[in-house]
């Protein structure tokens, strides 16, 4: 259901029985962003936050304003040319779990000493702790959403 004011949201609110705490937070996030709900559309997401050629990343959702304000997850959209590998080498999160969903092309995903063949559909979740990468496989380019939770931090990253 999409909510087109303030006064809507409230009563949706109380209806499945939000508590005051979740109403005043929805309250506060719509008077920070303007808005209870973000939508991205991937269609409309030309640029590249990171373009390593061969490796490109387009941020969907994260924490800032533009990316929805999110606080407990981020997401992007992934996408490596056929026989290309994210990161190069293997990496590991203390605080994060990253669940890939892909989207299109074939890919292979590396969890500590195991690999999965992965195609279109398919879900793979590397928990906190556990090192992992994920590579395109075939001659199609991979495209995937990882999400993140707790958002992606730089800090977080280890090899």
């Amino acid at each position: 259901m999409l909510l087109s004011n303030c006064k809507a949201s409230l009563i949706y609110t109380r209806e499945i029985g939000y508590s005051a705490k979740h109403q005043a937070l929805a309250s506060k996030k719509r008077k920070n962003y303007g808005e209870l709900m973000h939508i991205v559309k991937m269609d409309n997401v030309k640029t590249p936050t990171i373009d390593l050629g061969g490796e490109r990343i387009f941020e969907l959702l994260n924490a800032s304003k533009a990316g929805g304000g999110v606080q407990n997850h981020s997401m992007i959209l992934l996408e490596l040319d056929a026989g290309q590998a994210s990161p190069s080498e293997a990496h590991f999160h203390k605080q994060s779990e990253e669940t890939y969903v892909v989207l299109s092309g074939l890919a292979i995903m590396r969890i500590e000493d195991q690999e999965f063949r992965l195609e279109a559909g398919d879900v793979a979740v590397a928990g906190i702790g556990e090192k992992h990468q994920i590579i395109a496989q075939g001659d199609q380019p991979l495209k995937c959403l990882a999400i993140m939770a707790k958002p992606f931090d730089v800090e977080d990253v280890y090899t």
